[in-house]
């Protein structure tokens, strides 16, 4: 993983250089493991590629695809949270239980506008959810090539 303290330290400035209504919302449900460096990014990422895999439909390449990045950014999320100080002991069952209504709760964000952002019409919010998608992709890649995986 010797992409991982650089991705970390992306994931950190990404995270204040954006401050628009999706953020915000997404800030908002993911405030409770804001201190936990990079998680916030990571469970991010998990619940838009969620949304996708949602909102497109099961059974195509996008969606089964959107659903493995999901599953992958989740499981880096729990490794963040296992690793990080001062969180709790916990099982990977716990630590879930924590995790997956947060990754819930962005999804939702996201796939209450996903009309609005797969539209046609040009809006201020389809560019912020391509930045994030782009953003997100970026890290899955690096986390991938990194691992193997």
């Amino acid at each position: 993983m010797k992409y991982l303290p650089f991705i970390l330290a992306i994931s950190a400035s990404h995270a204040y250089a954006q401050d628009t209504s999706l953020r915000t919302q997404v800030d908002q449900v993911l405030a409770p493991i804001a201190e936990i460096s990079s998680l916030p990014d990571a469970l991010h990422c998990a619940g838009l590629f969620r949304s996708l895999a949602v909102g497109i439909g099961a059974g195509t390449d996008i969606s089964d695809g959107a659903a493995a990045a999901e599953e992958y950014m989740a499981t880096t999320g729990g490794m963040l949270w296992f690793n990080a100080e001062g969180t709790p002991d916990t099982t990977p069952e716990e630590v879930f239980d924590v995790l997956v209504p947060l990754i819930n709760g962005v999804a939702i964000i996201y796939i209450d506008q996903l009309p609005t952002l797969l539209g046609e019409d040009q809006n201020p919010l389809q560019d912020e959810f391509f930045d994030q998608y782009t953003y997100c992709t970026a890290i899955l890649e690096a986390l991938q090539d990194d691992t193997g995986g």
